[in-house]
């Protein structure tokens, strides 16, 4: 039997979470897609290397609040399966970290693509 070393097994069952939110939850995905399209179009319009980490550390932040909201969702339909109220209340919170990340996201992609789109094609 081949021995795993601990640290490694650890990144294993994280990349196995991200896959599963990638698989089975579609604001994840699109999330994900959106990123993609969104760095393409920065290469395009040139944007610097302090654009490139201002975004990616955006983009984190939005897939870090989704990965948060759906885990909280999840234990909460395991702990509580019918409605509740009070569980309504958790979701619908857990909901605002992604709404006031993709919020933050939105600003600041008008503060970085707004200058490179007026130079590029004004």
């Amino acid at each position: 039997m081949k021995k795993k070393i601990i640290g490694l097994q650890n990144v294993e069952h994280a990349w196995q979470g991200i896959k599963l939110a990638f698989k089975y939850e579609r604001n994840f995905k699109i999330e994900v897609i959106c990123a993609v399209v969104v760095i393409l179009i920065l290469f395009f319009l040139k944007g610097s290397m302090q654009d490139f980490l201002v975004i990616l550390a955006v983009i984190f932040t939005i897939l870090i609040t989704e990965l948060i909201n759906t885990s909280i969702e999840r234990l909460v339909d395991m702990i509580q399966p019918n409605e509740h109220p009070h569980a309504k209340i958790v979701k619908d919170m857990s909901a605002g970290f992604v709404l006031l990340a993709v919020i933050f996201s939105v600003f600041i992609g008008v503060v970085i693509f707004y200058p490179l789109i007026v130079s590029k094609f004004l």
